[in-house]
């Protein structure tokens, strides 16, 4: 049972990671933060537990990194944006819902 916790923590740490890179990808920067989570990775220049998660190893920010990148050349799936309506002549709040061809 005591694995099952640590596992099921392990995997939100990395949706965590990745949710993380999403929000800081929209004030400009993601590299910021990916050079980050790098550096307090386990081997990182300033390694250092995260939260309750401890200290991240440098695989997980591996794939928190590659889900991101995924996530980027997928079409940023459910990223807010904003439509400029030539109807209402006004920029309209919206989330990408699939990726344009």
């Amino acid at each position: 049972m005591a694995e099952e916790v640590r596992f099921a923590g392990r995997g939100q740490l990395h949706e965590f990671l990745v949710n993380f890179l999403k929000e800081y990808h929209l004030q400009g920067k993601d590299e910021e933060i990916r050079q980050m989570l790098q550096d307090i990775s386990s081997g990182g220049r300033d390694p250092r537990p995260l939260g309750k998660w401890g200290e991240v190893s440098q695989n997980e920010v591996v794939k928190a990194l590659a889900a991101f990148d995924a996530w980027k050349s997928g079409g940023r799936i459910l990223m807010p944006a904003h439509y400029r309506s030539p109807t209402h002549n006004k920029d309209v709040p919206c989330c990408v819902s699939e990726r344009n061809p």
